[in-house]
């Protein structure tokens, strides 16, 4: 299976395990394939114990050569590569034991184990069977086996009869015997599917209908906070001026951008570290228009500048925001032109830093604010912030300090230092933290998402 987009990416969580699992609320980690793990004082140095009863969806055992086949496969992959710790070495020295040491301290390191490109494979069925069946016709090695997989269209899952993993009862998970995964790409057509009892789960739910979903009878609708928080990206080919930067953060309501455009299902973003476990509004902008106009007076630019708005074709939530900004940011002389781009011309530009200012909707995948801190400081989301502001590299050096720093105490005094100087002039508007929306029919129980945006079903039924 190729993890290539959100719905492949929650097939396979489903499919594939890891060492570790994040918790229903995403801020600890605890078993999975691994019973539990040691690592020395300073966070170089870590040993994992594999539960014996792990077995793949075949019946056959889940090995350590398994988990050192897997990340030695993945690590030169271009996708996943930059979970892995650069000079990372890995053993497996008996078959339920699984070691690895790092040239550098990695205080996060449990919960990088919990994510998708550490997934894990068998060792014997890649090697026998080839790429493509991997991609095709994987074996699971989690909670669920792939039935069928219809590519851009539906995903079957089935039962895992020897997945090992129990609740707290004492019965094997998961409960339900299958999951037919209908991919829907119209949010309208997801909630009429739901209304109509073709369904049982409808995610994603337009914000603007939340309220009305929430009046019918059997349907129950939900809200979670998302660690995640819509940005626009400010490139400095436009707006190298922190003056310019801080104006325009000042200029824009979150507030009434996030009743426009999310009917009010988010909370206004004063941080680039969406919510994660170090996350603090203390440095945020809050809306003051007279003091986004003193700073643009006070900028190279005092009479403002034509900028082009990226977003791409198809996303409603990118482009309402382009047109909200555009009224705002007017008011301080800033004038911009929406352009909207399809997905393979979209992702081009953005990743190429060719666009001026683009939207992006950047999620955690752990609770831990390490994980983005190449993206959002080193690479600076491809805007040429670290290119430009004397000040990146000391903020770049700040980041790397907080990450491996194994005093928990200090470590979150660096990362407060750190929100403190990067958003003293951001290369990025942050807006706001979304929540996700879903709803079900009234007969299915334990079904939610995580603040990650993942949506295990190990612990969903129906009620008769």
């Amino acid at each position: 299976m190729i993890i290539n987009d959100n719905d492949s990416y929650y097939g396979a969580n489903a499919l594939f395990s890891t060492l570790l699992k994040a918790s229903p609320d995403g801020t600890t980690v605890g078993p999975y394939l691994a019973d539990s793990f040691e690592h020395n004082a300073d966070y170089t140095d870590f040993t994992f114990h594999l539960n014996p009863n792990a077995k793949f969806c075949d019946g056959s055992p889940i090995t350590s050569e398994d988990v050192l086949y897997s990340w030695t496969r993945a690590i030169p992959s271009d996708p996943v590569g930059w979970m892995f710790p650069a000079g990372i070495k890995m053993d497996a020295p008996d078959p339920l034991t699984f070691h690895f040491s790092l040239p550098e301290p990695n205080v996060a390191m449990p919960d990088w184990t919990t994510l998708w490109g550490m997934m894990v494979v068998s060792k014997k069925y890649a090697e026998s069977a080839g790429q493509a069946a991997l991609n095709d016709k994987p074996l699971g090695s989690g909670p669920f086996c792939l039935a069928s997989w219809e590519q851009g269209s539906k995903i079957t899952l089935e039962r895992n009869p020897n997945f090992w993993l129990k609740d707290s009862s004492g019965k094997t998970l998961p409960y339900v015997d299958k999951v037919e995964w209908s991919i829907v790409p119209d949010a309208n057509s997801r909630v009429l599917k739901l209304q109509a009892g073709e369904v049982d789960i409808a995610e994603d739910i337009p914000a603007n209908q939340v309220d009305a979903l929430k009046g019918v009878d059997g349907i129950d609708v939900k809200t979670t906070p998302l660690m995640g928080t819509g940005t626009v990206l400010l490139n400095m080919s436009k707006f190298s001026d922190p003056k310019v930067r801080q104006a325009v953060n000042y200029a824009v309501d979150k507030d009434s951008l996030i009743q426009i455009v999310l009917a009010g299902l988010g909370t206004p973003a004063y941080s680039f570290l969406s919510l994660g476990k170090y996350s603090t509004d203390d440095y945020g902008y809050h809306f003051d228009l007279d003091k986004a106009k003193e700073l643009m007076a006070q900028s190279s630019t005092p009479n403002g500048f034509d900028v082009e708005y990226l977003s791409k074709a198809g996303d409603p939530v990118a482009s309402q925001i382009g047109v909200v900004l555009k009224d705002q940011l007017a008011k301080i002389g800033i004038n911009l032109t929406l352009t909207e781009l399809e997905g393979g011309a979209y992702a081009e530009r953005r990743s190429s830093g060719k666009f001026e200012m683009v939207y992006k909707l950047g999620t955690l995948d752990i609770f831990d604010s390490s994980e983005n801190l190449n993206f959002d400081v080193n690479t600076a989301g491809f805007t040429n912030w670290q290119k430009v502001d004397p000040d990146a590299p000391a903020v770049w050096a700040l980041a790397q300090k907080a990450a491996a720093n194994p005093n928990e105490a200090e470590r979150a005094q660096q990362f407060n230092e750190l929100q403190k100087l990067y958003m003293a002039a951001p290369p990025m508007l942050p807006l706001f933290n979304p929540l996700n929306a879903w709803a079900t029919s009234s007969k299915v129980q334990g079904y939610g998402f995580q603040p990650t945006g993942t949506r295990p079903f190990d612990l969903t039924y129906l009620q008769p």
